[in-house]
């Protein structure tokens, strides 16, 4: 009994240290991905900081940079819709150079980090479109998706409950909402959020 324990136990071992060495490549790839976000978003800040000292955020843009403006976000948003991710990203970026507080921009640029499965990033550019429009429920949403892949279903309820008060219309809301509370073990609160 106890030889077949320690056998089972190496085996295991033995197939854990095989898999694991599968990933280091993957694991590799997504820290340089990270240092590239962090990056362009230290490149942002700054660039954002340098325009705060140079402009005030009510001052008109000229005609000319409202067109880039509307160019570089559609060319974005199309980049986005066909999947042309580091395209999208690069296009957004560049709208948000333009104008800093573009909820649209960064909303898309969100969008394509959550498409990728980037949900760090994802997550923080949402908490910034909150923080740019906190009534924006798609935002809240998506962060409620992001909680729920995560196995964060507290966090998840919390994000769905913000929408519901944002945007009670949509009954859909409402049963995901009472799916996670029944998964948490809160069948009352589940039976009146699938009442309302």
């Amino acid at each position: 009994d106890e030889f077949l324990r320690k056998r089972a136990e190496e085996q295991g071992n033995k197939r854990r240290g095989q898999q694991a060495g599968w990933f280091k490549p993957l694991g590799r790839r997504v820290r340089i991905a990270q240092l590239g976000f962090r990056q362009v978003v230290q490149n942002v800040e700054r660039h954002l900081l340098e325009l705060g000292h140079q402009r005030r955020l009510n001052v008109p843009r000229t005609a000319e940079e409202e067109q880039a403006l509307r160019t570089l976000l559609q060319d974005g948003l199309n980049a986005a819709e066909a999947g042309d991710w580091n395209n999208a990203e690069k296009k957004l970026i560049a709208a948000i150079r333009l104008d800093e507080r573009s909820v649209v921009a960064y909303r898309a640029l969100a969008g394509a980090y959550f498409a990728q499965d980037q949900f760090e990033e994802a997550k923080q550019t949402y908490r910034f479109v909150l923080y740019l429009d906190p009534r924006d429920d798609s935002a809240l949403l998506r962060l409620a998706e992001i909680a729920e892949h995560e196995g964060k279903l507290d966090a998840a309820v919390e994000h769905y409950q913000q929408a519901v008060l944002i945007n009670d219309h949509v009954a859909a809301r409402f049963a995901k909402l009472a799916d996670l509370l029944t998964q948490l073990k809160q069948p009352e609160t589940a039976l009146e959020a699938i009442q309302q």
